[in-house]
């Protein structure tokens, strides 16, 4: 395990409560196994002559609920019904009822 795992580790606890309890166990396990594998590297045939190192150095950020809403208008097809998701979260309030 990288340095990176402590860090994903503790993104993932801030954000597990604010996941839908049905998706929780199958991204902890997501998780779970990248973090055990970790990035794709040289001594895998496929990722041969691609250098992912760089990647552990990334600060990553888990994705939350939306604070702002998207520009939407421009992009209503009339007659359809509207079903947003911002960053992977189903956004009500931008949706159709």
């Amino acid at each position: 395990m990288s340095e990176l795992s402590p860090r994903l580790q503790a993104r993932f606890d801030e954000l597990r409560a604010r996941l839908p309890t049905e998706e929780q166990g199958a991204r902890h396990q997501s998780l779970e196994q990248f973090l055990q594998d970790g990035f794709p590297h040289k001594r895998l045939e496929a990722w041969r002559y691609t250098d992912l190192s760089a990647l552990n150095d990334v600060d990553w950020q888990l994705a939350g609920p939306p604070d702002t809403a998207p520009e939407l208008d421009r992009a209503r097809i009339h007659g359809a019904c509207r079903q947003v998701f911002v960053n992977g979260f189903y956004a009500a309030h931008l949706s159709d009822d």
